[in-house]
């Protein structure tokens, strides 16, 4: 859940050395979904320590965790696909805010005077 929380409100963090980090983490973070099939590492780790195996078929969460939790809230049954478009949707809002925040707060200088 602290991961959720930073990914969430990283963007409002007041440091310009952490909203650095969280516009670095935040692509990190996609490319590890896409290149872990949809899976977040923190929920393969979980996995290995449960049952000694990286992936578990009978745990419907994984890969598919907001899913679930969407499912249980309030009932939808979002299609992979929509879930996709959903997250990477979101990630790069957040993204985006997180970026404007170091930019516009912490080097508007450079913003204005690029050379």
């Amino acid at each position: 859940m602290v991961v959720v929380l930073f990914v969430v409100l990283g963007w409002l963090i007041p440091w310009a050395p952490a909203l650095l980090f969280y516009v670095m983490f935040l692509p990190a973070m996609f490319l590890q979904w896409r290149m872990n099939q949809a899976s977040c590492v923190l929920n393969n780790i979980e996995t290995f320590l449960r049952t000694g195996r990286w992936r578990n078929p009978q745990n419907r969460e994984e890969g598919a965790w907001l899913r679930t939790l969407v499912e249980d809230t309030i009932g939808f049954q979002a299609t992979v696909r929509q879930m996709d478009a959903f997250n990477n949707t979101v990630l790069f809002l957040l993204w985006l805010l997180g970026l404007g925040h170091l930019i516009f707060w912490y080097m508007p200088d450079r913003l204005l005077n690029p050379a």
